[in-house]
C-alpha cells in the first residue's frame, strides 16, 4: 500500500512538473536582422536600448567618469550609448584626451568597466618585432587573466584580419560556458601581431556562477522553437546559442539564425517566464 502511494505521489509530481513546464511562456526580442527580408511575428516590443541605430544619447549618463585600467586612471568625457552586441546591455562610452587616447566604456547599470579602445600610432607599432601566432595567442591570455582566471574561462573563438599597409590583427573571445554552451560572461581581446593592445571587452563578468540554478533549468529547446516560430523565417536553421543575462539579472537564449553558407539572418532573444 505504501508503495502504491509513494508511486501515486511520484507519477502526480511528474505530471504537475510537465504541465508547468508546457505552460511556461516565452517572450522573443529581435536583436538585429541580417540578409533577411522575413518579418518576425509574435515578438514583443525590442529591447529599450535598441533603435534601429548603433548609438543614441543617454541623458541619465555622468557627463564625466574616471575608470582604472592596467593600474592607470583615466578620466574620459561622455559621447554617446549603444546596445552591446548579443545582449541586452547599454554601453555608456567616454573618451580620453591627452598623450594616451582612448575611448573606454561602462555598463550604464553599474558603472562598472566593459571595454577598452586604444588609439594606437600605427607607425611606431610596426616598428616592433612580429609576433608568431603562437606568442600573439600567448599576449592575448596575458591580457585576458587581467579580468579573468583562465582555468574557468576558456578559448571559444580566435580569428584573424589581415592588414594591408599596417598590422594584422588577432581577435581571440574567452568565455565561461554554462551547461556546454558560450555564454556572454566573457573577455575578447584584439591585438596586433607586434602584440600591442587595440581593444577589450568584458560584459558581466561573473554571472554565470551567480545564477547556476536559473541557467540549468532554462528550457533550452522549447525555447529555440519559440525563437524559431517567431523569426517569421521558412526553414531556418539554427547557428549559435549562447546564454545572456538582461540588466534586470535575468537569463536569455540568444539564438542565430543562419541561411545558405552560413549567412547570418536574424538574432533572437528568448526570456522564458
Amino acid at each position: 500500500m505504501k508503495h502504491r502511494i509513494a508511486f501515486g505521489l511520484f507519477f502526480i509530481s511528474m505530471v504537475l512538473c510537465l504541465v508547468m513546464a508546457g505552460c511556461r511562456s516565452y517572450h522573443v526580442s529581435l536583436l538585429s536582422v541580417g540578409n533577411s527580408t522575413a518579418t518576425p511575428s509574435s515578438v514583443v516590443q525590442a529591447p529599450e536600448d535598441y533603435k534601429g541605430k548603433e548609438s543614441f544619447q543617454r541623458t541619465e549618463a555622468s557627463r564625466e567618469l574616471t575608470v582604472s585600467f592596467d593600474g592607470t586612471e583615466y578620466t574620459g568625457t561622455y559621447r554617446d550609448s549603444s546596445r552591446a552586441k548579443g545582449s541586452m546591455t547599454v554601453l555608456d562610452h567616454y573618451e580620453v584626451d591627452g598623450p594616451t587616447r582612448l575611448v573606454f566604456s561602462v555598463d550604464s547599470s553599474n558603472r562598472k568597466l566593459a571595454a577598452v579602445i586604444l588609439r594606437v600610432d600605427s607607425g611606431a607599432e610596426l616598428e616592433l618585432p612580429m609576433l608568431g601566432t603562437d606568442e600573439t595567442e600567448a599576449k592575448a591570455r596575458e591580457y585576458a587573466s587581467m579580468w579573468v582566471s583562465l582555468s574557468e574561462y576558456e578559448l571559444t573563438e580566435s580569428s584573424v584580419r589581415k592588414g594591408k599597409s599596417h598590422a594584422d590583427y588577432y581577435y581571440y573571445r574567452f568565455c565561461k560556458k554554462a551547461c556546454g554552451i558560450e555564454t556572454t560572461d566573457g573577455v575578447d581581446v584584439l591585438i596586433s601581431d607586434r602584440g600591442v593592445l587595440h581593444y577589450m571587452e568584458t560584459i558581466g563578468l561573473g554571472w554565470v556562477d551567480q545564477h547556476q540554478a536559473e541557467l540549468k533549468a532554462f528550457p533550452l529547446s522549447a525555447a529555440v522553437k519559440a525563437a524559431e516560430k517567431a523569426s517569421g523565417l521558412s526553414s531556418p536553421t539554427v547557428g549559435v546559442r549562447r546564454f545572456g543575462i538582461s540588466a534586470a539579472g535575468k537569463v536569455f537564449l540568444i539564438v542565430t539564425f543562419s541561411g545558405t553558407g552560413n549567412e547570418a539572418l536574424m538574432e533572437l532573444a528568448v526570456t522564458a517566464d
